[in-house]
């Protein structure tokens, strides 16, 4: 729904209101929005539930009105009248129809949603049963990171230093973007259609326009080295990790500009290379190398809260919340994973005999690891089931894959995709008996 369909049906509701339903004010209201149907066939349904609410107070509205017709026919004997009066009642249930039906139809799409959600979350690990239904050669020697925009489409970036956008439905490239940067190792969503890009060691801010074409619109200068990650910690508070072995705090000031709010510069021999948001208070990042570790900060004050020692690894995009108290985090050299309680800040269990790429949670209790196994050294997606009481992870299926998977993402609607080496990228879908469908 446009602004002026909502200031239209906005005024009316108001306007009945201070009429006090009067006849002739009546017959002048039902000709407007009969007009609104007849001009438009239909009014589009509106995603801001301030719109909703009003359609529903015309609605009530135009029943009122319809009892009160009613009872002035039922009081009227003249035939001029009463004929008024009744063409003014057609009108008005024909009209009030078409918004019953309106209303229907958010409920049905409501119910739609919220089964498919059901439907995604019930999957069990047991029944989740990939197959591979579709690859797109993106002629990128590796692809680093994945992410579903808001609006539903694809993007990939890659070591080419190419961000590639594709179209929601049929995932058709819409546009190609060349940051001559260098690798690209993070993306983020903001609001308002931007994109921040992490391009060797700057930060590209690119903006979505209305025609889905996007750009770049500015290049700040964040690090002195390759930029591993940049994340949301708080509402308008950002933090970046690089090689140059510091953090950046960043903010949104008054202008509405990214600035540097605070830099902390790590102890360690090795740079931290991954970041992961726990809550609105914490935060855990992780450093690679001979001195690996796991660091959680308070994200109020930036101050380190507890540092846990681990086996030298080479850790970057492979740290997932398997929930509200639990960090999986997966290793390089075969260590496979780590689970820490994070309440407790302390390493619970170690399961070892897999290189781990890149970790994505499905739903509770389901996630999906990209890892390369010690035995026969190929590489796979592993569907792991996870047990909170026990910390336990039970390696469920895992399906071949044709090099190291960087990256994964869920879609909206449970699709799985997947990218890594090898210029592919490759879309998973549930196997349903002898058909396969491309979207859960």
């Amino acid at each position: 729904m446009n602004g002026s369909e909502a200031n239209f049906f906005k005024n009316l509701s108001d306007e009945l209101k201070n009429n006090n339903y009067d006849i002739l004010f009546i017959q002048k209201i039902i000709k407007e929005i009969a007009d609104k149907f007849e001009n438009q066939n239909s009014i589009l349904i509106p995603k801001n539930n301030s719109f909703k609410q009003i359609i529903k107070n015309i609605h009530e509205s135009i029943t009122k009105i319809e009892s009160i017709l009613e009872k002035r026919i039922a009081e009227e004997s003249g035939d001029n009248l009463f004929d008024q009066f009744n063409d003014i009642l057609i009108s008005e249930k024909r009209v009030r129809n078409n918004l019953i039906d309106m209303m229907e139809s958010w409920d049905n799409i409501k119910e739609e949603e919220e089964d498919k959600n059901k439907e995604i979350s019930s999957i069990s690990s047991e029944n989740l049963i990939l197959e591979n239904i579709r690859n797109i050669n993106t002629f990128n020697e590796w692809i680093t990171y994945l992410h579903q925009l808001k609006d539903g489409r694809l993007i990939s970036c890659s070591t080419s230093g190419e961000v590639v956008i594709y179209k929601k439905n049929n995932f058709e490239i819409q546009q190609s973007i060349i940051l001559n940067s260098g690798e690209i190792n993070s993306l983020t969503e903001l609001n308002d259609g931007y994109l921040i890009i992490c391009c060797d060691q700057d930060i590209k801010l690119l903006k979505l326009f209305d025609n889905n074409k996007c750009r770049v619109k500015r290049t700040i200068g964040a690090h002195t080295n390759f930029i591993y990650k940049f994340i949301e910690i708080k509402k308008y508070i950002f933090a970046s990790i690089s090689k140059d072995k510091t953090m950046k705090i960043w903010k949104i000031n008054d202008n509405k500009n990214l600035v540097i709010d605070k830099s902390i510069e790590f102890q360690e021999k090795n740079s931290s290379s991954n970041i992961l948001k726990i809550n609105e208070n914490e935060f855990v990042t992780s450093s690679f190398g001979n001195d690996w570790n796991i660091q959680f900060w308070n994200s109020n004050n930036f101050k380190l809260i507890k540092k846990i020692d681990l086996i030298p690894n080479w850790p970057r995009k492979n740290m997932c919340l398997l929930d509200d108290d639990t960090l999986c985090v997966g290793g390089s050299f075969y260590n496979g994973f780590y689970l820490i309680k994070i309440s407790k800040h302390e390493l619970i269990k170690q399961i070892i005999g897999y290189n781990v790429f890149s970790i994505i949670k499905y739903n509770d209790g389901t996630f999906l690891c990209g890892v390369e196994d010690e035995k026969d050294k190929k590489n796979y997606i592993v569907v792991c089931s996870y047990v909170k009481n026990n910390f336990e992870i039970k390696m469920e299926k895992k399906y071949e894959h044709s090099n190291h998977i960087l990256s994964m993402v869920k879609l909206n609607d449970g699709t799985i995709i997947s990218g890594g080496k090898n210029e592919e990228i490759k879309f998973w879908g549930k196997k349903y008996e002898s058909t396969i469908k491309i979207f859960l």
